[in-house]
């Protein structure tokens, strides 16, 4: 998405709005590849504060993904905002310098999901998950492995607590 600042970089402007969406390739996070389930909607503004210049960003979402739990196909609804500073002369790397009187949000907004996204996705909070030893879904039937006969890692730790 590219948006054209120049009122505001030659000063008739103080401030521009702007709305639109944007189609993203699909992305790998964590090791996992994930899809945008429809175009990214973008809205914010440019505004002048002096020498710099400020973008105030709201960038919805939504990704497809798998529950951690128990791997169930759902889709995570991203709602955020972000505000970065512009410059038309060159500063430090937390400033994004502008060349031109266009600004080309893409990278802005592919970061800025990056960095928004969850560690895991989830279906449900209390998503219970696979058993790890007959692999059922426990959110839909429990499972008659038996509990105590576990082997797991943490099975000597459980041995302490019983003593």
């Amino acid at each position: 998405m590219i948006i054209n600042i120049a009122s505001v970089l030659n000063g008739e402007k103080e401030s521009i709005s702007f709305c639109g969406e944007e189609n993203f390739p699909a992305f790998e996070f964590n090791g996992e590849k994930h899809e945008f389930v429809e175009p990214i909607k973008v809205s914010g503004c440019v505004s002048s504060k002096g020498e710099i210049f400020e973008l105030d960003l709201k960038i919805t979402a939504k990704i497809a993904a798998l529950c951690s739990r128990c791997t169930k196909p759902l889709v995570h609804t991203m709602e955020f905002e972000t505000l970065e500073t512009l410059s038309i002369t060159e500063a430090d790397e937390d400033v994004i310098y502008v060349s031109g009187t266009t600004l080309d949000l893409s990278d802005i907004v592919k970061e800025s999901i990056y960095n928004n996204m969850p560690i895991r996705f989830l279906c449900d909070k209390n998503c219970k998950g696979l058993c790890p030893k007959c692999g059922i879904d426990k959110n839909v039937k429990d499972c008659t492995c038996d509990e105590e006969n576990n082997n797991s890692v943490f099975s000597k730790l459980d041995e302490l607590f019983k003593k």
